[in-house]
C-alpha cells in the first residue's frame, strides 16, 4: 500500500538534495528605494511584503522539490493505478515519467 513508501527525508538526505540542484539558489531580492515622502513609505512596505510572499512560495517549491528528488532516489514503482476485481480501493502505483520530469527539473 502506499503508507509503505511514505517517509520524510533524513536531514543528510534532504542537504545532499540541496547541494546537488540548483533550486537553493532561487530568491528574489530586490533594491529597496529611497523614502522621501510618507506616500514612498507606504510603497516600500508593500513591495517589501510582496517579495516576502514570493520567496516563502519559492521556500515552498524547494521542499516540494527536495521530497520529489527524495521519492524519485527511492525508487518507487512506476506502475498505473488500478482496481483489484473483489476489491474496493486503489492499488497503488506513479504514472509519472520521473526521469524526464527530473531532466526538466535540472535544466
Amino acid at each position: 500500500m502506499i503508507h509503505e513508501y511514505l517517509e520524510y527525508p533524513t536531514k543528510e538526505q534532504w542537504i545532499d538534495i540541496e547541494e546537488h540542484s540548483k533550486i537553493n539558489h532561487l530568491y528574489l531580492d530586490i533594491k529597496r528605494p529611497e523614502i522621501t515622502d510618507f506616500f514612498a513609505l507606504f510603497t516600500e512596505h508593500e513591495l517589501a511584503s510582496w517579495v516576502r510572499l514570493f520567496n516563502n512560495r519559492l521556500g515552498q517549491s524547494r521542499t516540494s522539490y527536495i521530497f520529489f528528488m527524495h521519492y524519485y532516489n527511492k525508487g518507487i514503482p512506476d506502475k498505473e493505478w488500478y482496481i483489484s476485481p473483489g476489491r474496493r480501493d486503489n492499488q497503488f502505483s506513479i504514472s509519472l515519467t520521473l526521469r524526464k520530469m527530473k531532466q526538466l527539473i535540472i535544466k
